[in-house]
């Protein structure tokens, strides 16, 4: 996912849209895009795609929606991936003693482990500040050297 992130990314910076290096709640008019795009691609789309049975469209549906969710993880400058890895293994452990329900849903179990994002979010929010500092000091290098001719 990492790979189709970044390509998501790249579309979102051609597009003028904010690509925040570290996790952060976007501003109110980029929250309202987001929520816009996620009812128009992943609700009516793909709604109007499985009325239509037609898996050309269904794959289309799917494929904008994937685009679209991982915008906002774009636009909330979230990595992830590693997310996804904890929430995988999260539901993974819901298969230990848990039940299917007649719906169809997987019920967790007691031995379920429930996902631990938070020092996720907070590792990134480290290495964002780690960024913002490396770009602070590579910016004044290069304006020494610039001020100093040698650029």
């Amino acid at each position: 996912m990492k790979n189709e992130q970044e390509e998501v990314k790249q579309f979102m910076i051609k597009a003028g849209q904010k690509t925040p290096q570290k996790p952060c709640i976007p501003d109110l008019d980029v929250i309202n895009l987001r929520l816009r795009l996620h009812a128009e691609e992943a609700i009516i789309e793909m709604s109007e795609a499985f009325q239509s049975k037609n898996l050309t469209l269904i794959a289309d549906a799917i494929a904008d929606s994937l685009v679209v969710i991982l915008g906002t993880a774009v636009a909330c400058g979230i990595d992830i991936q590693p997310v996804w890895d904890e929430v995988h293994r999260s539901n993974m452990s819901k298969f230990i003693d848990g039940h299917k329900r007649e719906d169809g849903k997987w019920i967790k179990g007691p031995s379920y482990i429930p996902a631990n994002i938070g020092p996720l979010i907070e590792k990134q929010l480290d290495k964002g500040a780690a960024m913002e500092a490396f770009d602070r000091e590579t910016k004044l290098i290069y304006q020494d050297l610039f001020l100093q001719g040698e650029l």
